[in-house]
């Protein structure tokens, strides 16, 4: 198992590994996934670009993936339904799946998000993993 402060070291800089990745949230709790990108960097960090293609996200959001990801706070009147500010979403997990291993770690931010308007339920994310670990060579549980 390789922790951040080894990538550096233990990796190729500036290399690039191409595979599908889950993101689990918390608050309010869902789940993104999709093809992935991971990118390390000569300084050890590393950024998970995930295109969404599926997601398992709380009715009351329609299938909108950018307010969800916000923390956007959904409240129902009737048969309408606007987004409040003041929510934080919590990544809880996120795997990476590639042919030489697994990127997994429990905390991240999305550093980056790209939604189309004409397909609110697709979008991409970049992710800053706090806690990223890989494990070579090793297929999804």
């Amino acid at each position: 198992m390789i922790k951040r402060w080894d990538f550096r070291a233990l990796m190729p800089a500036d290399d690039v590994y191409i595979g599908s990745a889950k993101v689990s949230f918390r608050t309010p709790d869902g789940e993104v996934s999709g093809p992935c990108k991971v990118e390390v960097h000569s300084d050890g960090h590393v950024n998970i670009g995930v295109e969404i293609e599926q997601s398992r996200i709380p009715d009351e959001y329609h299938g909108y993936l950018m307010p969800f990801l916000s923390g956007e706070i959904p409240k129902v009147t009737g048969k309408n339904t606007t987004f409040r500010p003041g929510g934080t979403q919590q990544i809880t997990n996120v795997e990476a799946t590639t042919q030489q291993g697994i990127f997994r770690g429990a905390r991240a931010i999305i550093s980056n998000s790209n939604f189309g308007l004409l397909s609110p339920e697709r979008g991409s994310i970049v992710l800053s993993a706090n806690d990223l670990e890989f494990v070579a060579g090793e297929q999804s549980q």
